[in-house]
Formats: structure tokens, sequence, C-alpha cells
């Protein structure tokens, strides 16, 4: 099954499935630097920019999100430097603009999601990123790929002038401090995804990052969103 589906998308995207991946760009970006958190309270996700939220979100270069869709504490952040994306004063704008973009490269575009969650069907945000990968394939018409933020993104191998990426980060409710650190995981990995979407935009790639205040609040919004311009 997921051998035909790679076949299928390879074909698709008109890339070599068994060639070897390019380096990927996000390795040769200087790390975002990581400051100093207090932890959050457990069992609820501080504001951002509050002293406890150890992953409050900047803009993606250095600035405050595009705008916030939803009430303080569940609301979904966007962060774009993107002008053709700056225009959306909405979440359902948002996604229609990714989905346009990606579906309008001449038959030859994708949209890559790349989620930095936690990838657990069961425990984690692993089936409501899929679904958002399926609702947004049917609104583009384009193939959708999901990647998780523990593995590079293939910025290499993914037609540079033509795929789009949708950067998916969230607060962590629970997070642990890195050994002999003075900064948390949570501060690391979004530190990370900092980096990719830096990597992403200086190769020419448009990229949309979402930021979750509340991971499962801000995953409903965001299916609901694109389900709404389906």
């Amino acid at each position: 099954m997921w051998e035909y589906a790679v076949a299928v998308a390879a074909y698709l995207l008109g890339v070599d499935p068994l060639g070897p991946p390019v380096a990927p760009a996000a390795s040769v970006v200087p790390a975002v630097p990581v400051a100093p958190a207090v932890p959050a309270a457990s069992g609820a996700s501080a504001p951002p920019g509050a002293p406890g939220a150890p992953n409050t979100p900047g803009g993606d270069t250095g600035g405050g999100a595009l705008f916030s869709d939803g009430d303080p504490g569940r609301a979904v952040e966007v962060h774009t430097s993107d002008a053709a994306f700056a225009g959306a004063g909405d979440l359902p704008a948002v996604l229609d603009a990714v989905a346009g973009r990606a579906g309008s490269a001449g038959g030859r575009g994708h949209l890559s999601i790349v989620a930095y969650l936690d990838p657990d069907e069961a425990r984690g945000q692993g089936t409501q990123v899929r679904r958002l990968a399926g609702l947004l394939a049917a609104r583009c018409a384009r193939p959708v790929t999901v990647a998780w933020g523990c593995r590079y993104p293939a910025f290499g191998n993914d037609h540079q002038e033509k795929g789009v990426y949708l950067m998916v980060t969230g607060n962590v409710v629970r997070d642990v401090p890195v050994p002999d650190r003075h900064h948390r995981l949570g501060a690391v990995q979004l530190a990370q995804a900092l980096a990719d979407a830096r990597a992403a935009r200086g190769g020419g790639r448009p990229v949309v990052r979402l930021h979750l205040q509340n991971r499962w609040s801000g995953l409903a919004r965001l299916l609901d969103a694109a389900r709404g311009g389906a």
C-alpha cells in the first residue's frame, strides 16, 4: 500500500523515489538562539509571552504573529513573511492561499506539512495532522506530504521552485529540561522549527508557520477551517 503510494507520488512530482536525498538545507543554517525559560504549570499551556511559557513563539523573522485566530490561549497564530499570504485575514483564507499556491504551479506543485508535534496517533496529534493533509490534498488536487520535526524536511529534493511549506508548531504542556543546560526541550524544538522555516524561505520556498497555543483545540480549529473551504 505505502510502496504504491510512494511510487505514485514520485511519478506526479517527477522525482526518483530511490535516488539519494540532497543534504538538507537546514543543516547549514545557523541555529536560532534558545533563551532560558521557566516551565509552564503542569496541565495548562502558558499564554505566549508569559514567563511560564517555555516555547513562546515569535515571528519567523523575530517579530510577532501576522494575526491570531481564536480565543487567547486556544488560538492559532499565523507567521509568515511571504507577501502572497500576508493579505489573508483569517485561518480559512490562509489555508485557501496555501492550497491555491500549491495547486497553481502548472500541475507540478506540492504541499509539505512539517509538524513539530507528537506524531503518535493514539496519544499525540498524528491522526489530526494526517486528516489535515487529506483535506488540503482534496482542495489543491496535488500531492501533500507529512513530515515530523524529529527529521529533516526534504528541502533538497522537493522541486525548489514549486513546493509550499506549511509548518505547524505548538505550545508544550509538560516540558522537560535539557540535561546540563538552562533551557527545555520545548524551546529546542521551536528553535529547530524556526531554523527549518528560515532555511526553506532562504531557498525560495513559500513558508507559512502556524503556532497552536493549545495543540488539541488548535488542530480542531485547523480541521474546521480546512473542511469549510473544501
